[in-house]
């Protein structure tokens, strides 16, 4: 223990086997809610929730920074999602890290990169020898229980490790978290045993009542094939540390909307999504009450959802009031959400993209959408004139010939820093008149309780566009110099 305690571990006793319980401990109900409510407080200013147990101290102040500092585990894999591992996401962002979960409700608090599906089935997903690290915590007797999924899912991660890869596994010792001898398993018998450095030892039991172990494994190398040594390289920034409390509060503080005026405004903000927090957890979705919001969801969205021509949907911009949308289109559409910060993934669809909509083009082929919303986006938070022909530049070539883009803004100075008619992307859209309102832009007045909001519908194609006209529709795509010379702004 002498070279644990060098690394900086405290209090590593050990519990004898006599000492364990059968069960696990179980929290009262009251203690369950009140615990929910603190998180999705906490979620609410994009701070993330940790357990406090001493498994995950050991897991996130020892095992992690190792790794994190050893730039030959550059492709990582996590194991299963959920609320209190969502913040690992920012901690692995200078890796390729991915995780997988088979519940699709808990893509939210994956990683960018994540995929729905079962352990099992990761060679569907990586080629052969593809990654340095696999963390699999939590997942053996949480789900993973049968003898022959074990064995499949071991032998999937030996599979996608490279020589010299690790796997590790942190299982519990309680009787009713064994259901399978993870020791007796024949895949697990093609690694090593891998000495932790920080820990000394490939077999670590943790001090907790359910008697939690971590262990370590490596893929052993080929014989005359050891791995060749990362090139070395002056930028220290790659050298990622454990993040530190003022990290966390600089990426809140960037995440957040301080246009809200005076204090008695923030405390109201608050208070709403308090509100809109609690119905969630009931099962009952908020929405904002505004006439722009009546005019889309009780006019515009009908539309859309009825016409089958309208199948791949993309809606922009996530927020307590747009979660009711997913139950609404993941019925009867091919649905998904996009919004650049990582912490609004949980409002977003099953589908969700954590990118910035300049981005889109990474994620869709040409033509692969029918309907993009964009409400709300244009001037809170795209407000450059760059970052906007960017990111409907690649609505464009996003929708296919005949899709529709929907752009709803607020038509007042300091929410309209870029007026659309100056907009060089949309020279390729022509305006759509929208069946049920006969107008490619509508105007909203709000009896002046808030800017005036418009929306406008666009077809990506060709044609003159009207400086007025925010919202076009799509018609056939046409190359850029062989429209007329008309297509300027007014």
């Amino acid at each position: 223990m002498g070279d644990a305690l060098k690394h900086g571990v405290r209090h590593l006793s050990i519990v004898p086997p006599s000492a364990a319980p059968e069960k696990m401990p179980q929290r009262t109900l009251a203690s369950r809610l009140a615990g929910r409510v603190l998180r999705e407080i906490r979620t609410m200013f994009g701070l993330s929730s940790f357990l406090r147990n001493e498994d995950r101290r050991v897991l996130e102040q020892i095992i992690f920074p190792h790794f994190l500092n050893d730039r030959k585990y550059r492709d990582v894999l996590f194991v299963g999602c959920d609320w209190y591992t969502a913040g690992y996401n920012a901690w692995f962002e200078e890796k390729n890290y991915w995780t997988i979960e088979s519940d699709p409700k808990l893509r939210k608090f994956g990683a960018k990169q994540h995929i729905v599906d079962s352990l099992q089935n990761l060679p569907h997903h990586f080629p052969r020898e593809t990654l340095d690290l696999i963390v699999c915590n939590g997942v053996f007797g949480w789900g993973l229980d049968a003898a022959t999924d074990v064995e499949k899912a071991v032998a999937a991660c030996y599979g996608v490790l490279r020589e010299g890869g690790i796997l590790l596994v942190g299982i519990d010792g309680v009787e009713e978290r064994r259901p399978y001898a993870l020791e007796t398993s024949e895949a697990l018998r093609a690694f090593a045993p891998y000495t932790f450095p920080p820990l000394d030892t490939a077999d670590y039991l943790t001090d907790t009542p359910y008697r939690h172990r971590f262990l370590f494994f490596r893929k052993p190398h080929a014989e005359g094939n050891p791995r060749p040594a990362p090139a070395p390289t002056a930028d220290a920034a790659a050298n990622k540390a454990t993040p530190t409390n003022a990290g966390k509060a600089r990426r809140w503080l960037q995440n957040q909307d301080w246009s809200l005026g005076s204090g008695s405004q923030l405390l109201s903000r608050i208070m709403l999504l308090a509100i809109a927090e609690l119905k969630h957890l009931v099962g009952i979705e908020s929405f904002l009450m505004n006439e722009d919001r009546h005019i889309l969801e009780e006019v515009i969205f009908p539309y859309f959802l009825h016409d089958d021509v309208y199948m791949t949907v993309l809606f922009v911009g996530c927020s307590w009031c747009t979660r009711g949308y997913n139950k609404l289109f993941e019925l009867r559409k091919n649905y998904w959400t996009i919004d650049r910060a990582l912490w609004k993934r949980r409002y977003g669809a099953r589908r969700h993209i954590a990118a910035p909509l300049q981005h889109l083009t990474r994620y869709f082929r040409p033509g692969d959408i029918d309907l993009i919303v964009c409400n709300g986006v244009y001037g809170w938070g795209l407000n450059e004139r760059a970052e906007i022909e960017a990111a409907f530049t690649a609505c464009y070539e996003c929708l296919r010939e005949g899709g529709v883009l929907i752009i709803g803004w607020d038509d007042v100075a300091h929410l309209n820093p870029c007026p659309l008619s100056t907009w060089q992307c949309l020279q390729d859209f022509r305006p759509f008149v929208f069946p049920p309102l006969h107008t490619a832009e509508m105007h909203d007045p709000e009896l002046g309780r808030r800017p005036s909001h418009r929306h406008a519908r666009c077809r990506s194609d060709v044609a003159p566009w009207p400086a007025r006209h925010v919202l076009c529709s799509q018609g056939g795509r046409t190359r850029h110099d062989d429209r007329g010379s008309n297509s300027g702004a007014e």
